[in-house]
């Protein structure tokens, strides 16, 4: 989850408008979704102390995709089920926005889960969104916000720590001498073969969290009482990378939002890496909506899905990356006009 504040640094305009096109041109080449975690029934058992557990489970994929499962806990002591696939074509923006054209084939179900740990029940979380002090890679429960971390990829390079299936991705002890302590949210992607054949498919990964998904139904989260997020990040590869709050309007009808395809646009503010921890505000004015056919389109924050830290944009800028994240905020409203 996350903690606190300092300079932020902002990319160029010059720098985010040339990434931008980068970036659209390669969704446009793009087909089929990425790795994306999925619940499995039963995998999620019930908690002590009112909570919601979390069990492992498994899921079969097809293509290149791999399945992860996520959960949280909500109310007294009822366990939640889920069911859901992995999917992996050959390229796009994947995971819970599935970006991309049309997706590869997935198969849904998978083995039962163990009983869970304990989880927190609901709460009042304020702005708080994650600040992975409680090191179960799930967001703060309560406020109306329900969800977990997963890292996504096009499934041709290495993606480290690897998520176990039937499991939300778990945030790491941050490195002493680097600026701050406690747990943050870490994950690094590698490339062994950047100019291979599988060059056209690639995209990239990175790592989201979901909004409002109980592990079976996936929902929204109105965010219009608030002016954008805020969460600290570090890397030591500087490198351009993009942070994207995305809406029903650019997610896919099977993960809850209006999307009839796999990919119907983004909600996108570029930035890039520094070395030291740093905190980043993205307000929603920051935030450039374009749809897959090139035009502008608004953004609703009374429609939030999930939230994505894309870490790799293959062949944007270097074929590796690291992100380091921490202390995921809602920052305080009024929000501004469509």
């Amino acid at each position: 989850m996350a903690k606190s504040e300092g300079s932020r640094a902002r990319a160029p305009q010059s720098d985010w408008r040339s990434a931008m096109a980068l970036v659209a041109a390669i969704a446009a080449l793009s087909s089929a979704c990425g790795a994306r975690s999925g619940l499995n029934e039963n995998a999620f058992g019930a908690g002590a102390n009112g909570g919601t557990g979390v069990g492992e489970g498994s899921a079969a994929t097809s293509g290149n995709g791999a399945a992860a499962g996520v959960g949280a806990g909500v109310g007294a002591g009822a366990g939640v089920s889920a069911g859901g696939a992995a999917s992996m074509g050959s390229g796009g923006f994947g995971a819970t926005s599935a970006f991309g054209g049309s997706a590869g084939s997935s198969h849904s179900g998978g083995a039962a889960g163990t009983s869970g740990v304990s989880g927190a029940g609901g709460r009042a979380c304020g702005l708080l969104i994650d600040d992975m002090e409680d090191g179960t890679g799930r967001i703060c429960t309560g406020s109306g916000r329900i969800g977990a971390w997963y890292e996504y990829n096009d499934g041709f390079g290495v993606q480290l720590p690897p998520q176990t299936p039937g499991l939300p991705l778990l945030p790491l002890a941050i490195p002493v001498n680097t600026g701050r302590a406690g747990r943050a949210m870490f994950s690094s992607h590698h490339y062994p073969n950047p100019g291979g054949p599988q060059a056209p498919q690639s995209w990239g990964a990175g790592i989201g969290v979901d909004l409002a998904y109980d592990g079976k139904n996936y929902g929204t989260y109105d965010a219009s009482g608030m002016s954008g997020i805020s969460f600290w990040v570090r890397s030591d590869i500087y490198k351009y990378y993009e942070v994207r709050i995305n809406t029903t309007d650019t997610t896919p009808m099977r993960y809850g939002g209006s999307c009839p395809r796999d990919y119907c646009g983004r909600f996108a503010r570029g930035l890039r890496f520094k070395s030291q921890w740093t905190q980043e505000v993205v307000s929603y004015r920051d935030i450039v909506g374009v749809s897959d056919t090139g035009e502008l389109i608004d953004f609703h924050p009374e429609r939030l899905t999930n939230i994505q830290f894309f870490f790799v944009i293959y062949p944007t800028d270097s074929y590796d990356g690291q992100i380091w994240l921490d202390d995921l905020r809602f920052t305080p409203g009024p929000p501004p006009p469509h």
